[in-house]
């Protein structure tokens, strides 16, 4: 019984302390110093009444100390309200963010000092790089929207006008083959109509090829991007050098793909824009991740530039490979420099999306592109 109610007592004086330490800000510094005057206008007072023929004073000096205490409490408080207010305007600010209006800035304050100053503007640009990111996020999906309905119409004329066209000749000429009495020709007829097929199909495998790579799921990361490469190269007009060795397959499909469309996109960039004599391509693990690299000694471009700028084709290209990466918790970084090429260097984990990668791992030194 004594020990239940010591822990009483004690869980008492916690929850009173837990209470005095959640006051407000204000409330805490304004006790705190309401308490220092007090004390030491009383210990003034007592040792004034300590000193021989001033007794009678005590009365009057206790006065004058309560009222000098007040005083200072008051000023105090007007003190800490004008130092507080810059937090306020701050907290204001973040209630708004929080019921949806990003538009919200922290608005400045004549009374605040050299640090509020710098925490204001730190927060006010955390804000509009949050609203340039929405902003660029809301133009991503909905250029990746009409990419791809652009996309599906595409494919849907090329399968009216070729595969379509090419099936109802197939089966015109087989109507007329069994009419055709003499075997000679009707085999010559037949045989046009084996090679029209062979060549239909292979036009089906090419549209299928360029929704989803089949070497991707079937041979993995590395032997999907040299297919990908060999088939660039026959139309590019730069020679384009490939380096795959042991990187094997990946836990997590999505980061293979991710990869492999970020490679994909910066191969396509490049031979588009780099007017470069030449262009690398490596992959490669490291650190319990694998890294590509897609190097070109092209005209290159200022990248940090592009990408602060408004949307464009070309950066909505870079800003959605980065997005592609940290949906599978890797990295993208993108260095370029008028007359120096572009380096892109991505990496996913091997284990999937687990964490974000070290900028290190994917760190580009300037001087390799030089």
């Amino acid at each position: 019984m004594a020990s239940t109610g010591t822990e009483q007592r004690g869980s008492a004086r916690g929850g009173l302390v837990g209470r005095l330490l959640r006051l407000p800000l204000f409330y805490k510094i304004l006790v705190a110093n309401a308490l220092i005057v007090l004390f030491f206008a009383l210990l003034a007072t007592v040792l004034v009444a300590r000193i021989p023929g001033a007794e009678g004073a005590v009365g009057v000096l206790l006065v004058l100390a309560v009222v000098a205490a007040m005083v200072s409490v008051a000023v105090n408080a007007v003190i800490i309200q004008l130092a507080l207010e810059p937090l306020r305007l701050l907290q204001r600010t973040a209630h708004r963010v929080e019921r949806g209006d990003m538009d919200a800035r922290v608005p400045a304050s004549r009374v605040a000092d050299r640090d509020m100053d710098r925490v204001t503007s730190a927060t006010n640009l955390m804000l509009d790089r949050l609203a340039d990111y929405r902003r660029r996020l809301r133009e991503v999906a909905a250029r990746a929207l009409n990419a791809a309905e652009e996309e599906r119409r595409r494919i849907s004329l090329e399968l009216h006008d070729d595969a379509s066209q090419r099936l109802a000749a197939i089966l015109m000429r087989l109507r007329i083959a069994r009419s055709v009495a003499d075997t000679d020709a009707k085999d010559a007829m037949l045989e046009d109509v084996r090679r029209e097929l062979a060549e239909t199909a292979d036009g089906l495998r090419r549209y299928a090829q360029g929704l989803r790579p089949p070497a991707l799921d079937e041979l993995g990361l590395g032997p999907a991007i040299e297919s990908h490469v060999r088939h660039v190269a026959d139309a590019a007009v730069m020679p384009v050098e490939v380096r795959t060795e042991g990187v094997g397959r990946l836990e997590s499909p999505e980061a293979e793909l991710a990869l492999y469309r970020i490679v994909q996109e910066a191969i396509t960039n490049a031979l588009r824009h780099s007017r470069a004599s030449c262009l690398a391509v490596t992959i490669e693990r490291s650190n319990g991740a694998v890294v590509a690299t897609v190097q070109d000694d092209g005209v290159g471009f200022d990248a940090e530039a592009i990408l602060r700028a408004p949307m464009g084709e070309h950066g909505l290209g870079l800003f959605g490979m980065r997005e592609r990466a940290e949906y599978v918790g890797g990295r993208v970084e993108i260095r370029s420099a008028p007359g120096r090429g572009t380096t892109v260097r991505a990496g996913v984990p091997i284990h999937g999306a687990g964490g974000t990668l070290p900028a290190e791992l994917v760190a580009i030194d300037m001087a390799e592109m030089d």
